[in-house]
């Protein structure tokens, strides 16, 4: 089990989706595990981590692929309002994306950490083409601070065993 945690905008995601074309294995998002806006704790907005369900990923995913079993879950679609069902195959590799992927509730089931991290221009850049300018200001003003406070207070980015800056630019080395 690998677990990509890291700044939003910094490629998570791509990561992710690049080891498994490569590798092959079943890549889960941690996305997929928001809790519905009517069961987050009144506080979400102002304490990190508030808006995942952290126990339903760790016993519909985290545990199955620790014990080598197929995998079921529901994937919660925030923008929708609606889960989706997800079942895989046991396989050799899986890996966690995702904003949250190494909260320590979390901890014990991955075998390898990696964080993704980039300068804030180019987070700001990526940012704006990825999610337009009105859903960009949700990010500056709620998303990057909660993950900025998530790292410091669990030390995220020092705990991994590698630790990747994304800042090339497409066509820059």
């Amino acid at each position: 089990m690998i677990a990509i945690d890291g700044r939003c905008g910094s490629g998570k995601t791509t990561l992710g989706v690049m080891l498994q074309q490569e590798f092959g294995g079943n890549l889960f998002h941690t996305d997929d595990f928001y809790l519905p806006f009517e069961k987050r704790s009144p506080d979400w907005e102002q304490v990190a981590t508030r808006n995942m369900d952290f126990n339903r990923l760790r016993e519909e995913v985290l545990l199955p692929v620790s014990r080598g079993e197929r995998v079921s879950y529901g994937a919660y679609d925030p923008m929708e309002r609606r889960m989706r069902n997800v079942t895989c195959a046991p396989a050799a590799l899986s890996i966690l994306e995702g904003s949250y992927s190494q909260h320590p509730i979390l901890r014990g089931e991955e075998d390898f950490l990696i964080f993704l991290t980039c300068d804030p221009q180019i987070q700001v850049e990526r940012l704006l083409q990825r999610e337009g300018e009105q859903r960009f200001k949700r990010f500056k003003q709620l998303w990057i601070p909660l993950e900025e406070q998530y790292f410091r207070e669990y030390r995220i980015e020092e705990r991994c065993d590698m630790v990747i800056c994304t800042d090339a630019r497409e066509g820059r080395s």
